[in-house]
């Protein structure tokens, strides 16, 4: 595990497989990251034999994992392009982050759009029981509007991780068993 101790974000991670994804069965399970960015994700879950992952960027990703699609989630020919994957998954992971501007206005507005999206996404490839776990900023309350997850999930939290940086405003949402 040495080779990811350098990135912040892989204490977030470990915190939120050991509390809310780890499972005692060893059926293998199909996930699905989006925002996969450097990897990080990819390089701890690769570890446990049982996942096999897919992962989404609109940037370049080493292809750390044996599935991989460079898109954005806000093109036209998103969904066409994750048909390709001919998978629906057992865990979607939503790690999009915006580089913010500051203007709350602004920056909530890409969020209810990433949230739009999600929604779509985890309505369409996430399997019934499914988890969803998606990282958010907490801006102007946010997180009031996706009361609509427990209508699809039956069960919600938003986390601020223990590892996260106390003056941050980043939470995460875990949302399991999908109807």
């Amino acid at each position: 595990m040495k080779f990811i101790k350098k990135y912040h974000s892989t204490s977030k991670i470990i915190e939120i497989y050991k509390k809310y994804i780890k499972f005692s069965k060893c059926k293998k399970k199909y996930i699905l990251i989006l925002g996969s960015g450097k990897g990080v994700w990819e390089k701890y879950l690769s570890i446990y034999k049982k996942f096999q992952i897919f992962s989404v960027d609109c940037l370049y990703n080493a292809n750390l994992s044996n599935f991989f699609i460079r898109t954005d989630i806000f093109k036209k020919n998103f969904f066409f392009d994750l048909c390709l994957f001919k998978k629906k998954f057992d865990i979607i992971i939503c790690d999009i982050c915006c580089n913010l501007s500051g203007i709350k206005e602004k920056d909530y507005s890409f969020f209810l759009k990433l949230f739009y999206k999600l929604s779509k996404v985890y309505k369409k490839f996430l399997k019934k029981n499914g988890i969803l776990i998606f990282k958010f900023i907490n801006y102007c309350n946010i997180v009031k509007k996706f009361y609509v997850l427990k209508k699809d999930f039956i069960n919600v939290k938003f986390v601020k991780l223990i590892s996260s940086k106390k003056n941050s405003s980043e939470f995460y949402s875990i949302c399991k068993y999908f109807k």
